[in-house]
Protein backbone atom coordinates (compact mmCIF):
# COMPACT_ATOMS: atom_id res chain seq x y z
CA UNK A 1 0.00 0.00 0.00
CA UNK A 2 1.20 3.30 -0.95
CA UNK A 3 -0.19 6.64 0.44
CA UNK A 4 0.76 9.78 -1.61
CA UNK A 5 -0.29 12.13 1.05
CA UNK A 6 -0.12 15.72 -0.06
CA UNK A 7 -0.29 18.02 2.97
CA UNK A 8 -2.77 21.14 3.08
CA UNK A 9 0.34 23.50 3.88
CA UNK A 10 3.67 23.76 5.63
CA UNK A 11 2.35 24.05 9.24
CA UNK A 12 0.16 20.63 8.73
CA UNK A 13 3.18 18.81 6.65
CA UNK A 14 5.66 19.85 9.82
CA UNK A 15 2.63 18.54 12.25
CA UNK A 16 2.94 15.34 10.10
CA UNK A 17 6.54 14.93 10.34
CA UNK A 18 7.08 15.78 13.69
CA UNK A 19 8.25 12.34 15.81
CA UNK A 20 8.47 14.38 19.53
CA UNK A 21 6.61 12.52 22.14
CA UNK A 22 3.20 14.87 22.22
CA UNK A 23 2.47 16.75 19.05
CA UNK A 24 -0.57 19.01 19.18
CA UNK A 25 -2.39 20.81 15.81
CA UNK A 26 -4.15 24.02 16.11
CA UNK A 27 -6.48 25.02 13.21
CA UNK A 28 -9.62 26.62 12.20
CA UNK A 29 -12.41 24.88 11.62
CA UNK A 30 -12.26 23.13 7.75
CA UNK A 31 -8.00 23.32 7.72
CA UNK A 32 -7.25 19.40 7.38
CA UNK A 33 -5.90 18.76 10.82
CA UNK A 34 -7.71 15.97 10.87
CA UNK A 35 -6.53 14.14 7.63
CA UNK A 36 -2.72 14.75 8.74
CA UNK A 37 -3.70 13.51 12.17
CA UNK A 38 -5.51 10.44 10.52
CA UNK A 39 -2.38 9.86 7.76
CA UNK A 40 0.37 10.25 10.43
CA UNK A 41 -0.81 7.00 12.10
CA UNK A 42 0.39 4.96 8.85
CA UNK A 43 4.03 6.84 9.02
CA UNK A 44 4.73 6.29 12.23
CA UNK A 45 3.78 2.45 12.16
CA UNK A 46 5.98 2.68 8.86
CA UNK A 47 9.00 3.73 11.00
CA UNK A 48 8.21 0.77 13.48
CA UNK A 49 11.08 -1.77 14.31
CA UNK A 50 10.55 -5.03 12.48
CA UNK A 51 10.21 -8.02 15.08
CA UNK A 52 12.86 -9.91 15.20
CA UNK A 53 10.60 -13.03 15.09
CA UNK A 54 9.46 -12.45 11.84
CA UNK A 55 10.21 -9.08 10.76
CA UNK A 56 6.50 -7.68 10.71
CA UNK A 57 6.17 -4.51 11.66
CA UNK A 58 3.77 -3.92 14.37
CA UNK A 59 1.79 -1.14 15.67
CA UNK A 60 -1.20 -0.46 17.65
CA UNK A 61 -2.96 2.63 17.94
CA UNK A 62 -6.15 4.76 19.61
CA UNK A 63 -8.01 7.31 18.52
CA UNK A 64 -10.19 8.77 21.16
CA UNK A 65 -12.67 11.48 21.43
CA UNK A 66 -15.17 12.89 23.79
CA UNK A 67 -17.65 10.62 22.57
CA UNK A 68 -18.34 7.38 20.83
CA UNK A 69 -21.28 9.21 18.39
CA UNK A 70 -18.64 11.94 17.93
CA UNK A 71 -15.91 9.40 16.13
CA UNK A 72 -18.75 7.99 13.88
CA UNK A 73 -19.87 11.56 13.22
CA UNK A 74 -16.45 13.12 12.57
CA UNK A 75 -13.75 11.04 12.59
CA UNK A 76 -14.93 7.80 11.00
CA UNK A 77 -15.85 9.35 7.45
CA UNK A 78 -12.43 10.99 7.21
CA UNK A 79 -10.98 7.54 8.14
CA UNK A 80 -13.02 5.40 5.15
CA UNK A 81 -12.17 7.89 2.96
CA UNK A 82 -8.41 7.36 3.25
CA UNK A 83 -9.08 3.54 4.37
CA UNK A 84 -11.79 1.56 3.48
CA UNK A 85 -14.13 -1.18 5.73
CA UNK A 86 -13.49 -3.66 3.16
CA UNK A 87 -9.49 -3.11 3.55
CA UNK A 88 -8.68 -5.49 6.15
CA UNK A 89 -11.14 -6.83 9.50
CA UNK A 90 -13.49 -3.94 10.66
CA UNK A 91 -15.71 -4.41 14.10
CA UNK A 92 -17.92 -1.60 14.43
CA UNK A 93 -17.97 -1.45 18.37
CA UNK A 94 -17.99 0.25 20.45
CA UNK A 95 -15.14 0.60 20.55
CA UNK A 96 -14.55 0.32 16.49
CA UNK A 97 -11.49 -2.14 15.55
CA UNK A 98 -10.07 -1.74 11.98
CA UNK A 99 -6.91 -3.91 11.50
CA UNK A 100 -4.77 -3.58 8.56
CA UNK A 101 -2.04 -5.71 6.80
CA UNK A 102 -0.11 -4.20 4.08
CA UNK A 103 3.27 -4.28 2.14
CA UNK A 104 4.96 -0.52 2.19
CA UNK A 105 7.50 -1.93 0.12
CA UNK A 106 9.99 -2.16 2.80
CA UNK A 107 8.66 -5.19 4.00
CA UNK A 108 5.15 -5.77 6.18
CA UNK A 109 2.95 -4.31 8.69
CA UNK A 110 0.03 -4.98 10.72
CA UNK A 111 -1.89 -2.15 12.19
CA UNK A 112 -4.40 -1.44 14.69
CA UNK A 113 -6.79 1.26 14.85
CA UNK A 114 -8.88 1.48 17.91
CA UNK A 115 -11.20 4.27 18.32
CA UNK A 116 -13.26 5.14 21.85
CA UNK A 117 -15.25 7.49 22.85
CA UNK A 118 -14.45 9.23 26.71
CA UNK A 119 -18.23 9.34 27.34
CA UNK A 120 -18.90 9.69 31.08
CA UNK A 121 -15.63 6.76 32.06
CA UNK A 122 -12.92 8.29 33.66
CA UNK A 123 -10.52 7.60 31.43
CA UNK A 124 -8.37 5.24 33.84
CA UNK A 125 -11.49 2.89 33.64
CA UNK A 126 -11.73 3.37 29.91
CA UNK A 127 -8.29 2.22 29.58
CA UNK A 128 -6.96 -0.42 32.72
CA UNK A 129 -5.03 -2.76 31.17
CA UNK A 130 -4.86 -1.29 27.16
CA UNK A 131 -1.77 -1.55 25.91
CA UNK A 132 -0.86 0.86 22.78
CA UNK A 133 2.18 2.14 20.76
CA UNK A 134 0.48 5.52 20.28
CA UNK A 135 -2.57 7.65 21.09
CA UNK A 136 -4.20 10.49 18.70
CA UNK A 137 -6.68 12.65 20.79
CA UNK A 138 -9.01 14.44 18.40
CA UNK A 139 -10.87 17.92 19.55
CA UNK A 140 -8.23 17.50 22.61
CA UNK A 141 -9.80 20.98 23.94
CA UNK A 142 -13.13 19.22 25.07
CA UNK A 143 -11.01 16.80 27.07
CA UNK A 144 -9.16 16.92 30.61
CA UNK A 145 -5.27 17.17 30.90
CA UNK A 146 -5.32 14.28 33.53
CA UNK A 147 -6.74 12.61 30.14
CA UNK A 148 -3.76 13.14 28.32
CA UNK A 149 -1.52 12.49 30.96
CA UNK A 150 -2.73 9.29 31.43
CA UNK A 151 -2.97 8.44 27.84
CA UNK A 152 0.90 9.00 27.20
CA UNK A 153 1.13 6.61 30.35
CA UNK A 154 -0.64 3.73 28.57
CA UNK A 155 1.60 4.48 24.95
CA UNK A 156 4.76 2.29 24.76
CA UNK A 157 3.44 -1.06 25.65
CA UNK A 158 2.80 -2.10 22.41
CA UNK A 159 4.13 -4.35 20.51
CA UNK A 160 5.94 -6.61 23.24
CA UNK A 161 9.88 -6.76 23.51
CA UNK A 162 9.21 -10.02 21.69
CA UNK A 163 8.34 -8.82 18.95
CA UNK A 164 11.10 -6.04 19.33
CA UNK A 165 9.31 -3.35 21.21
CA UNK A 166 8.21 0.54 20.27
CA UNK A 167 10.96 2.19 18.65
CA UNK A 168 8.51 5.22 19.77
CA UNK A 169 6.36 6.33 21.57
CA UNK A 170 3.86 9.31 22.33
CA UNK A 171 1.21 10.43 20.92
CA UNK A 172 -0.70 13.96 19.45
CA UNK A 173 -3.88 15.89 19.57
CA UNK A 174 -5.73 18.83 17.47
CA UNK A 175 -8.57 21.20 18.12
CA UNK A 176 -10.14 24.53 17.52
CA UNK A 177 -8.42 27.31 19.46
CA UNK A 178 -10.07 28.02 22.57
CA UNK A 179 -10.59 29.99 25.44
CA UNK A 180 -6.96 31.79 26.53
CA UNK A 181 -7.74 30.37 29.97
CA UNK A 182 -7.70 26.80 28.50
CA UNK A 183 -5.14 23.94 30.10
CA UNK A 184 -4.28 23.81 26.77
CA UNK A 185 -3.36 27.42 26.66
CA UNK A 186 -1.23 26.86 29.76
CA UNK A 187 0.66 23.33 28.90
CA UNK A 188 1.42 24.65 25.13
CA UNK A 189 2.17 28.53 25.39
CA UNK A 190 3.21 29.16 28.74
CA UNK A 191 4.67 25.67 28.73
CA UNK A 192 3.69 24.75 32.19
CA UNK A 193 2.18 21.26 33.37
CA UNK A 194 -1.44 22.29 34.15
CA UNK A 195 -2.56 21.99 37.74
CA UNK A 196 1.34 21.60 38.84
CA UNK A 197 2.07 22.95 42.58
CA UNK A 198 4.72 24.38 42.39
CA UNK A 199 4.31 25.51 38.48
CA UNK A 200 6.42 22.64 37.08
CA UNK A 201 8.15 22.91 33.45
CA UNK A 202 6.45 21.27 30.50
CA UNK A 203 8.89 19.31 27.93
CA UNK A 204 8.50 16.66 25.02
CA UNK A 205 5.72 18.92 23.71
CA UNK A 206 5.81 20.81 20.27
CA UNK A 207 2.83 22.93 19.00
CA UNK A 208 1.95 24.12 15.61
CA UNK A 209 -0.67 26.75 14.26
CA UNK A 210 -1.49 27.20 11.50
CA UNK A 211 -2.93 30.49 9.81
CA UNK A 212 -6.42 31.65 10.11
CA UNK A 213 -9.16 30.88 7.46
CA UNK A 214 -9.16 34.39 5.88
CA UNK A 215 -5.33 34.42 6.68
CA UNK A 216 -2.76 35.06 3.94
CA UNK A 217 -1.13 31.28 3.59
CA UNK A 218 -4.73 29.80 4.96
CA UNK A 219 -4.67 25.99 4.53
CA UNK A 220 -6.83 23.43 2.74
CA UNK A 221 -8.21 26.55 0.84
CA UNK A 222 -8.09 24.12 -2.16
CA UNK A 223 -10.57 21.62 -0.87
CA UNK A 224 -13.00 24.05 0.45
CA UNK A 225 -15.73 26.17 -1.55
CA UNK A 226 -14.46 29.73 -2.45
CA UNK A 227 -16.76 31.36 -0.29
CA UNK A 228 -16.43 28.83 2.91
CA UNK A 229 -15.40 31.08 5.80
CA UNK A 230 -17.22 34.18 4.93
CA UNK A 231 -20.46 32.02 4.96
CA UNK A 232 -19.97 30.50 7.43
CA UNK A 233 -19.25 33.74 9.94
CA UNK A 234 -22.82 35.07 7.69
CA UNK A 235 -24.64 34.16 11.18
CA UNK A 236 -22.02 33.67 13.96
CA UNK A 237 -20.86 35.58 16.98
CA UNK A 238 -17.54 37.03 16.92
CA UNK A 239 -16.34 35.36 19.22
CA UNK A 240 -16.80 31.93 18.06
CA UNK A 241 -15.24 33.43 14.75
CA UNK A 242 -12.51 34.53 16.30
CA UNK A 243 -11.60 31.08 17.15
CA UNK A 244 -12.94 28.45 14.73
CA UNK A 245 -12.52 30.80 12.17
CA UNK A 246 -9.44 33.11 12.59
CA UNK A 247 -7.75 30.75 14.89
CA UNK A 248 -6.92 32.85 17.59
CA UNK A 249 -6.98 31.96 21.09
CA UNK A 250 -10.67 32.70 22.56
CA UNK A 251 -12.06 34.96 25.50
CA UNK A 252 -14.39 34.37 27.86
CA UNK A 253 -18.18 35.80 26.54
CA UNK A 254 -17.60 38.12 29.65
CA UNK A 255 -15.41 40.25 28.45
CA UNK A 256 -14.13 41.95 25.19
CA UNK A 257 -10.32 42.47 24.51
CA UNK A 258 -9.18 46.12 23.63
CA UNK A 259 -7.13 45.33 20.75
CA UNK A 260 -9.10 42.61 18.33
CA UNK A 261 -6.61 43.77 16.15
CA UNK A 262 -3.51 41.47 17.73
CA UNK A 263 -2.89 37.79 16.59
CA UNK A 264 -1.18 35.78 18.17
CA UNK A 265 0.04 34.00 15.58
CA UNK A 266 0.82 36.70 13.48
CA UNK A 267 2.74 39.15 16.21
CA UNK A 268 4.59 36.92 18.36
CA UNK A 269 8.04 36.24 17.16
CA UNK A 270 9.04 32.30 16.43
CA UNK A 271 12.13 32.83 19.06
CA UNK A 272 12.87 35.53 21.66
CA UNK A 273 13.76 38.84 20.95
CA UNK A 274 17.16 40.66 21.47
CA UNK A 275 17.07 44.53 21.34
CA UNK A 276 18.56 45.70 17.77
CA UNK A 277 21.92 47.15 17.78
CA UNK A 278 22.21 50.85 17.38
CA UNK A 279 18.58 51.39 18.33
CA UNK A 280 17.36 53.50 21.02
CA UNK A 281 15.47 51.11 23.75
CA UNK A 282 12.58 52.65 25.24
CA UNK A 283 10.39 51.98 27.80
CA UNK A 284 6.63 52.51 29.02
CA UNK A 285 5.79 52.37 32.69
CA UNK A 286 2.48 52.49 34.24
CA UNK A 287 3.18 53.91 37.94
CA UNK A 288 1.05 53.36 41.05
CA UNK A 289 0.97 50.44 43.51
CA UNK A 290 1.58 47.41 41.01
CA UNK A 291 3.66 49.18 38.70
CA UNK A 292 4.46 47.82 35.18
CA UNK A 293 6.96 48.31 32.50
CA UNK A 294 7.59 47.38 29.07
CA UNK A 295 10.57 47.79 26.88
CA UNK A 296 11.15 47.90 23.21
CA UNK A 297 12.36 49.69 19.84
CA UNK A 298 10.69 51.66 17.17
CA UNK A 299 11.98 51.07 13.66
CA UNK A 300 11.90 52.66 10.49
CA UNK A 301 8.34 52.46 9.28
CA UNK A 302 6.46 52.89 12.60
CA UNK A 303 7.15 49.25 13.22
CA UNK A 304 7.58 48.32 17.39
CA UNK A 305 9.53 45.43 18.53
CA UNK A 306 8.99 44.61 22.58
CA UNK A 307 11.48 42.48 23.79
CA UNK A 308 11.09 42.62 27.54
CA UNK A 309 8.40 43.35 30.32
CA UNK A 310 8.21 44.03 34.04
CA UNK A 311 5.46 42.70 35.99
CA UNK A 312 5.31 43.66 39.62
CA UNK A 313 2.73 42.71 42.59
CA UNK A 314 1.20 45.21 44.83
CA UNK A 315 3.21 47.16 47.13
CA UNK A 316 5.96 47.96 45.01
CA UNK A 317 7.64 51.25 45.71
CA UNK A 318 9.38 53.36 42.71
CA UNK A 319 12.90 52.46 44.75
CA UNK A 320 12.53 48.62 44.10
CA UNK A 321 10.92 49.41 40.56
CA UNK A 322 13.74 51.51 39.76
CA UNK A 323 16.18 48.58 40.84
CA UNK A 324 14.10 45.78 38.84
CA UNK A 325 14.37 48.51 35.73
CA UNK A 326 18.36 48.15 36.29
CA UNK A 327 17.90 44.48 36.34
CA UNK A 328 16.64 44.20 32.81
CA UNK A 329 18.94 47.20 31.27
CA UNK A 330 22.14 44.90 32.71
CA UNK A 331 20.80 41.92 31.51
CA UNK A 332 19.82 42.83 28.09
CA UNK A 333 20.25 46.75 27.13
CA UNK A 334 24.15 47.45 27.89
CA UNK A 335 25.35 50.63 26.00
CA UNK A 336 22.00 51.24 24.75
CA UNK A 337 20.96 54.83 24.66
CA UNK A 338 17.65 54.62 26.63
CA UNK A 339 14.86 56.79 27.81
CA UNK A 340 11.09 56.24 28.84
CA UNK A 341 7.34 57.53 28.91
CA UNK A 342 5.60 57.07 32.14
CA UNK A 343 1.94 57.19 33.05
CA UNK A 344 1.54 61.34 33.99
CA UNK A 345 -0.66 60.69 36.98
CA UNK A 346 2.42 59.79 38.90
CA UNK A 347 4.06 63.33 38.44
CA UNK A 348 0.72 64.64 39.53
CA UNK A 349 0.35 62.65 42.81
CA UNK A 350 -2.96 60.90 41.53
CA UNK A 351 -1.26 57.20 40.90
CA UNK A 352 0.56 56.71 44.14
CA UNK A 353 -1.30 58.98 46.60
CA UNK A 354 0.21 61.46 48.52
CA UNK A 355 3.83 60.30 46.76
CA UNK A 356 4.06 63.33 44.24
CA UNK A 357 7.70 61.99 43.87
CA UNK A 358 7.19 58.62 41.83
CA UNK A 359 9.02 59.65 38.65
CA UNK A 360 11.81 61.58 40.35
CA UNK A 361 12.66 58.57 42.35
CA UNK A 362 12.81 56.24 39.71
CA UNK A 363 14.30 58.36 37.59
CA UNK A 364 16.97 58.95 40.06
CA UNK A 365 17.32 55.14 41.03
CA UNK A 366 17.92 54.24 36.93
CA UNK A 367 19.25 57.15 35.93
CA UNK A 368 17.14 56.88 32.78
CA UNK A 369 15.77 60.09 31.51
CA UNK A 370 11.83 59.90 31.92
CA UNK A 371 8.97 62.02 30.97
CA UNK A 372 5.77 62.11 32.01
CA UNK A 373 3.90 60.98 28.76
CA UNK A 374 1.27 63.31 26.81
CA UNK A 375 -1.75 61.94 27.48
CA UNK A 376 -3.38 58.98 29.86
CA UNK A 377 -6.67 59.65 27.85
CA UNK A 378 -7.16 55.70 27.51
CA UNK A 379 -8.83 56.10 23.63
CA UNK A 380 -5.53 57.76 22.96
CA UNK A 381 -3.58 55.74 23.99
CA UNK A 382 -4.95 52.58 22.54
CA UNK A 383 -4.72 54.41 18.96
CA UNK A 384 -0.83 54.68 19.02
CA UNK A 385 -0.91 50.95 19.97
CA UNK A 386 -3.74 50.17 17.36
CA UNK A 387 -1.26 52.19 14.84
CA UNK A 388 1.74 49.58 14.72
CA UNK A 389 -0.87 46.22 15.35
CA UNK A 390 -2.47 47.39 12.15
CA UNK A 391 0.33 47.96 9.63
CA UNK A 392 2.58 46.18 7.83
CA UNK A 393 6.40 47.57 7.58
CA UNK A 394 8.29 46.11 4.43
CA UNK A 395 5.83 43.27 4.32
CA UNK A 396 6.38 41.97 7.95
CA UNK A 397 4.07 42.62 11.06
CA UNK A 398 4.79 46.17 12.36
CA UNK A 399 4.15 44.73 16.09
CA UNK A 400 6.23 42.11 16.96
CA UNK A 401 6.19 41.06 20.80
CA UNK A 402 8.91 38.50 22.38
CA UNK A 403 7.34 35.03 23.28
CA UNK A 404 9.11 35.96 26.48
CA UNK A 405 6.50 38.40 27.40
CA UNK A 406 3.75 36.34 28.84
CA UNK A 407 1.79 38.74 31.19
CA UNK A 408 1.83 41.19 27.55
CA UNK A 409 0.89 38.21 25.64
CA UNK A 410 -1.76 37.20 28.22
CA UNK A 411 -3.37 40.56 27.96
CA UNK A 412 -3.15 41.67 24.59
CA UNK A 413 -5.30 38.25 23.60
CA UNK A 414 -7.54 38.83 26.00
CA UNK A 415 -6.99 39.62 29.87
CA UNK A 416 -7.04 43.42 29.38
CA UNK A 417 -10.50 43.58 28.57
CA UNK A 418 -14.10 45.80 28.68
CA UNK A 419 -16.07 44.05 31.07
CA UNK A 420 -19.60 42.55 29.92
CA UNK A 421 -22.25 44.32 31.38
CA UNK A 422 -24.95 42.51 32.73
CA UNK A 423 -28.07 44.71 32.57
CA UNK A 424 -31.96 43.06 32.30
CA UNK A 425 -30.57 40.04 30.36
CA UNK A 426 -28.76 42.18 28.09
CA UNK A 427 -25.96 39.87 26.38
CA UNK A 428 -24.44 41.97 24.25
CA UNK A 429 -23.20 45.33 26.09
CA UNK A 430 -19.65 45.68 27.67
CA UNK A 431 -18.23 48.73 29.63
CA UNK A 432 -16.35 51.53 28.17
CA UNK A 433 -13.33 51.60 30.29
CA UNK A 434 -11.06 48.34 30.35
CA UNK A 435 -11.51 46.33 32.95
CA UNK A 436 -8.59 47.16 35.83
CA UNK A 437 -7.25 43.29 36.55
CA UNK A 438 -3.89 41.21 36.71
CA UNK A 439 -3.12 42.29 32.93
CA UNK A 440 -4.05 45.81 32.83
CA UNK A 441 -0.90 47.57 34.51
CA UNK A 442 1.82 45.85 31.64
CA UNK A 443 -0.68 46.91 28.75
CA UNK A 444 -1.33 50.20 30.07
CA UNK A 445 2.86 50.65 29.87
CA UNK A 446 3.15 49.22 26.34
CA UNK A 447 0.45 51.44 25.38
CA UNK A 448 2.87 54.47 26.87
CA UNK A 449 5.44 53.22 25.52
CA UNK A 450 3.46 53.23 22.02
CA UNK A 451 2.49 57.09 22.65
CA UNK A 452 6.17 57.42 22.52
CA UNK A 453 6.98 56.74 19.31
CA UNK A 454 7.50 58.28 16.36
CA UNK A 455 3.57 57.61 15.50
CA UNK A 456 2.28 58.64 18.84
CA UNK A 457 0.61 61.68 20.25
CA UNK A 458 4.18 62.85 21.19
CA UNK A 459 4.72 63.50 17.55
CA UNK A 460 1.32 65.16 17.12
CA UNK A 461 1.28 67.59 20.24
CA UNK A 462 4.62 68.37 20.97
CA UNK A 463 6.46 67.63 24.32
CA UNK A 464 4.96 70.25 26.54
CA UNK A 465 3.67 73.21 24.27
CA UNK A 466 -0.37 73.68 23.98
CA UNK A 467 -1.09 71.48 26.39
CA UNK A 468 -3.23 72.18 30.34
CA UNK A 469 -3.67 68.56 31.79
CA UNK A 470 -6.44 67.74 34.11
CA UNK A 471 -6.48 64.67 36.08
CA UNK A 472 -9.75 63.12 37.02
CA UNK A 473 -10.20 59.45 37.70
CA UNK A 474 -7.00 58.27 35.82
CA UNK A 475 -8.61 60.03 32.81
CA UNK A 476 -6.54 63.01 30.69
CA UNK A 477 -9.05 65.99 29.21
CA UNK A 478 -6.52 68.04 26.53
CA UNK A 479 -7.17 72.22 25.87
CA UNK A 480 -5.37 74.14 23.44
CA UNK A 481 -4.82 70.64 21.49
CA UNK A 482 -5.86 70.15 17.81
Amino acid sequence: MNIDYRAPGPVARAFYDDMAPISAIMGPVGSGKTTAALVKIVEHARKQRPSPRDGVRRYKHLVIRDTFVNIQRTILPSWFGIFPKSMGEWVGGPPAVHKLKFDDGQGSIELQVDFMGLGDDVIENLLRGYEMTGFYANEVDLMSYGTIDFLFSRAGRYPSAMDGGCLWRGGWMDFNAPEQDHWLHQLLVDKIIPESDPPQAAEGFSFYVQPGGMDAGAENRAHLPADYYEKMMGNMPQWRARRLVHNRWGYSRDGKPVYPEFNDNVHVAPAPLEPLPGVPVVLGIDAGGTPAAAFGQFVPGGGLRVFAEIVTGPGTGPKGFGRLILDVVAARCRGFEISGWVDPAAEHGVADGADRDWIAVVRQVTGIPLRPAPTNAPGMRQEALRSPLSRLVEGRPGFLLSPCCKALRKALNSGYHYRRIQSGGASGRFDTKPNKNEWSHVAEALEYLALGGPGGLAAVIGREAGRQIVMENDYDVYEGVS
